[in-house]
């Protein structure tokens, strides 16, 4: 009609967005079995599903298990190795994960098993969150089932992160910075054969075309020393991650010192020379000393260890290359000081917040997916 305006309803859009190896929030309804592969929202990487039993369908904006429970080690993969590039993250959301207990990350082979994981993360059971390389789990988060677990395995040039958050939005935690995996990956996100099963979103995105610090190895670092001196200063975070790799010598002590003051104020991580073989835990206050933990540890001559101290309120915890040790969860005095001290000569001292950030534009992608 001549002079008049034809309204249209409102379409959904799907914006694009650069970056997007594949995205899907689960929004097209699917009845088991689901076809292989899998059809995504967004991205041209295919993923594939490994369904033996016919066990999973799509219902309410959420991939999950219906009937017949799962096969241990069905799940998603990628059908290719994705380039391992910085900035890379695999972001999975656990819908209140039921007790789940699944395997995910970024793989340097192509299988669905339980072995394999570079950049990873699964559930002990579930409350315990734990970042994976291999078969170690050398970091445990407390989650709750009360909230979505929302993960993310994140490529560096050499090594990566792994990061999860208990609830929708706000910082994820720093779980455990890998510092040696390279190569090209494969996606996984494996069941667990558990009790329930239930993902909300699941993507890889590079994240470094909208936040800078994901495409430099060390961007996230607040401080970093590649090669260390004896008596090394340096800062962190209150709550951080610190790494240091050092070298065992015999009839030498080795000390990093955390939430430092001076040397009589502050926290050390004590290793004893190879044949004592132990690693502790000391709250010094005032020049005095408290062992607050202490745990076996062989150190060999000669030979680098990556030592890891991750402090979140008061809590302080360390990790010799892949083996969890000392734990502290009263560290109540100076929990705000930001000193670090390293004894002895070594490489890479590197300061990680303790909270990373999504960027912002990615989070709001991923909730409308």
């Amino acid at each position: 009609m001549s002079g008049s305006l034809l309204l249209l309803p409102p379409q959904k859009r799907k914006l694009a967005m650069p970056g997007i190896d594949f995205m899907t929030g689960f929004r097209s309804p699917a009845a088991a079995p689901i076809a292989s592969p899998f059809v995504m929202e967004l991205g041209s990487t295919v993923v594939n599903l490994v369904d033996t039993n016919s066990a999973f369908a799509v219902a309410n904006s959420m991939f999950g298990v219906v009937g017949t429970p799962g096969a241990n080690g069905d799940g998603f993969l990628s059908n290719a190795a994705l380039a391992r590039k910085a900035g890379r993250a695999l972001l999975v959301c656990f819908a209140q994960h039921l007790g789940q207990i699944p395997l995910m990350g970024w793989q340097v082979t192509g299988t669905l098993g339980n072995t394999g994981i570079d950049i990873g993360a699964d559930f002990a059971n579930s409350t315990s969150f734990r970042a994976k390389n291999g078969t170690s789990a050398p970091a445990t988060e407390t989650v709750t089932s009360a909230h979505h677990v929302y993960v993310a395995c994140v490529m560096r040039g050499t090594g990566g992160f792994t990061l999860v958050r208990n609830g929708s939005w706000g910082p994820y935690l720093l779980a455990w910075p890998f510092h040696t995996v390279s190569g090209d990956a494969y996606a996984k996100v494996k069941y667990g054969a558990s009790s329930g099963f239930g993902l909300g979103y699941l993507a890889s995105i590079d994240l470094s075309l909208y936040d800078a610090r994901w495409g430099s190895d060390y961007g996230w670092a607040t401080n970093r020393i590649a090669t260390t001196a004896n008596g090394e200063t340096t800062t962190s975070l209150a709550e951080a991650v610190i790494e240091h790799t050092i070298t065992a010598q015999t009839g030498v002590t080795q000390e990093i010192m955390v939430r430092r003051v001076d040397d009589n104020n502050c926290w050390i991580i004590r290793m004893a020379p190879p044949g004592t073989d132990t690693i502790k835990l000391i709250e010094k206050s005032g020049g005095v000393e408290t062992e607050r933990d202490s745990d076996a540890v062989t150190f060999v001559n000669a030979t680098q260890y990556r030592v890891v101290v991750t402090m979140t309120a008061s809590s302080i915890r360390n990790t010799v290359d892949l083996s969890a040790k000392n734990s502290y969860s009263s560290a109540s005095i100076q929990k705000t000081e930001t000193g670090v001290k390293v004894s002895h000569a070594g490489t890479e001292l590197v300061c990680w917040p303790r909270r990373m950030e999504l960027p912002l534009a990615i989070e709001r992608m991923l909730r409308v997916a």
